[in-house]
C-alpha cells in the first residue's frame, strides 16, 4: 500500500486505558474528545518531559474501573498552572502514572485524559488539534497544522 492510498485507522467508539500497573483503569465513550499538547510548566513537571499529550473529553463519557476493587488507589494532587488557576491531577498511589486531570475553570464539566495511558493503538490515530502555552515550546519539536495558543486562553473548547 502506497503512502497516498494507506488510510488513517479510525478511532474507536470505546477507548480504554490504564495507569502502568493496571490498578486504575478507565473507559472513554464517544470518541476522543479534543487531542492537545501542552507546554506549560505543570504539564512539563507531570509528564516529565517537555510536554503533555491530552485529550480534553466530556465528564459523563468518562468512566473509572478498579479492577482488584482497590479505588483508594487514585489519589488527587490539587495545583496552581501557570495561568493561576487550581487543576486537580488523578494518579495511581501504587505505580504513580497520571491518569487524568480536571480544570473546572477552563474546562468545565470535562477531563482531561493523558493520552499514553490509552490502549489500543493510539499512536496510529491520535492527533493533536490544538497546543497551548507555546511560548514554552522547545524550537525544534515541530507540530504542523494545529490551532497554537501562546498562553492558555479561555476555554478549551469541546
Amino acid at each position: 500500500m502506497s503512502a497516498s492510498s494507506a488510510q488513517t485507522p479510525k478511532i474507536p467508539e470505546t477507548i480504554h486505558g490504564s495507569c502502568l500497573c493496571g490498578a486504575f483503569r478507565y473507559q472513554l465513550r464517544g470518541g476522543l474528545g479534543k487531542p492537545v499538547i501542552c507546554y506549560c510548566s505543570s504539564c512539563q513537571m507531570t509528564s516529565g518531559g517537555f510536554f503533555e499529550a491530552d485529550s480534553v473529553v466530556d465528564e459523563k463519557n468518562f468512566t473509572i474501573s478498579h479492577p482488584d476493587g482497590r479505588p483508594e488507589v487514585i489519589k488527587e494532587y490539587i495545583r496552581s498552572t501557570d495561568s493561576g488557576v487550581l487543576v486537580s491531577r488523578f494518579f495511581c498511589s501504587v505505580c504513580g502514572c497520571t491518569v487524568y486531570t480536571k480544570n473546572d475553570e477552563h474546562a468545565p464539566g470535562m477531563v482531561i485524559v493523558a493520552s499514553g495511558t490509552m490502549k489500543g493503538g493510539v499512536e496510529g490515530w491520535w492527533k493533536p488539534e490544538m497546543e497551548l502555552y507555546c511560548e514554552r515550546k522547545p524550537e525544534w519539536l515541530a507540530v504542523e497544522g494545529v490551532a497554537r495558543n501562546e498562553r492558555m486562553k479561555g476555554d478549551v473548547e469541546r
